[in-house]
């Protein structure tokens, strides 16, 4: 009988992973589209377009670049100030 226990209480995580696991297959299948329109054409280049794909990601990466840097030069001049 104490076998028994020890089994269930060892297969106890294991299903309740496995179900998680499960439960969130289904939730991903779940919202993969059916049906996406497929063009060959490229995307035209209007000006919400040129925004969005081109202009709007170079500004993140400068943005990103330029707060690293500031955040470097702010630890440099903590740590000599300490020193």
């Amino acid at each position: 009988m104490e076998k028994l226990r020890h089994i269930h209480r060892s297969l106890k995580p294991r299903s309740l992973a496995f179900l998680a696991f499960l439960f969130t297959v289904a939730g991903t299948l779940a919202q993969t589209p059916t049906h996406y329109p497929t063009g060959k054409n490229p995307v035209q280049f209007n000006l919400v377009n040129i925004l969005l794909f081109i202009v709007f990601p170079v500004l993140l990466v400068v943005l990103w670049v330029v707060i690293r840097r500031s955040g470097r030069k702010g630890d440099r001049e903590r740590d000599e100030s300490s020193e």
